[in-house]
């Protein structure tokens, strides 16, 4: 029991790693990106993890919150991996609802944001995934009181994170992608702590849930969603193109006559040029 909670949290860190790469690069477009910004999501995102990692520890609390934090403790076990699965179906929302999150707050696409939408944007958008992860740990340390070899575990786990989303993920696969893939290795991680003394049931679970996957990343659920946002996001443009690189979003559109090349949603330059 001890080494697969260990394993289940090296896997609760490699997900909070990328989780939060990728929201923070959604909202890097989203927010034009800077060091104001960088503050207000480091914040939220500590914020929201500090409340979800004290909330099964929490003694005074309002008489309905009391009630679900005592069914947390209780069914720790069966809630942590729980968690886990569900954490990547909430980033694959997350992202989605970042990106037509300017449209929704009444703002145009290109639009640069106050620093007040800013703060609430960010705060509101991190929290699921932020107050999730915070969560599991939470509910690890119910399971094992010494959370040192918790912390160590998921430390590594988040170290490995961002190396994997740096030399692999990082220009070769996009955010939708990279999503549903998150979310196929944490339900294979959820089974196998739920399971791991059941090897014929977490190998079927396992093979299902991955085939599943990848029939659903085929069938082009990823690209759907894509560009499904993109049509909210760019309302009243055309979407040529689009490509994730490493360090930027490059989105090609066509208003009229006039095509114009964005960078993390900023436009860079059009052409035609009717002035010239």
């Amino acid at each position: 029991m001890h080494k697969v909670l260990l394993t289940l949290f090296f896997a609760v860190g490699f997900s909070s790693a990328l989780s939060q790469i990728l929201l923070l690069r959604e909202l890097h477009c989203v927010c034009s990106g800077n060091e104001i910004f960088l503050g207000a999501a480091l914040a939220s995102w500590l914020f929201w993890t500090g409340l979800g990692s004290m909330f099964p520890g929490m003694k005074r609390l309002p008489a309905a919150l009391s009630k679900v934090r005592a069914f947390m403790v209780e069914n720790a076990s069966v809630l942590l991996p729980g968690a886990l699965a569900v954490s990547g179906m909430l980033l694959i929302g997350g992202i989605f609802l970042t990106r037509i999150s300017v449209v929704l707050s009444g703002f145009r696409q290109g639009e640069m944001i106050g620093i007040l939408p800013m703060f609430v944007l960010t705060a509101v958008l991190l929290a699921p995934a932020a107050f999730l992860s915070g969560l599991t740990f939470g509910l690890g340390s119910v399971l094992r009181p010494s959370a040192t070899p918790l912390y160590v575990s998921e430390m590594l786990g988040f170290c490995l994170g961002g190396i994997v989303y740096t030399f692999i993920s990082a220009g070769r696969l996009g955010a939708f992608e990279s999503a549903f893939l998150l979310s196929a290795i944490n339900v294979t991680a959820a089974t196998t702590f739920l399971f791991f003394n059941r090897f014929k049931r977490l190998v079927t679970a396992c093979l299902c849930f991955l085939l599943l996957t990848v029939v659903s990343i085929h069938s082009g659920a990823p690209g759907y969603l894509s560009r499904k946002a993109a049509a909210i996001q760019w309302k009243g443009h055309e979407v040529l193109a689009e490509k994730d690189t490493p360090i930027q979003r490059i989105t090609l559109v066509k208003t009229g006559s006039i095509f114009s090349a964005y960078s993390n949603g900023k436009i860079s330059f059009s052409w035609p040029d009717r002035e010239g």
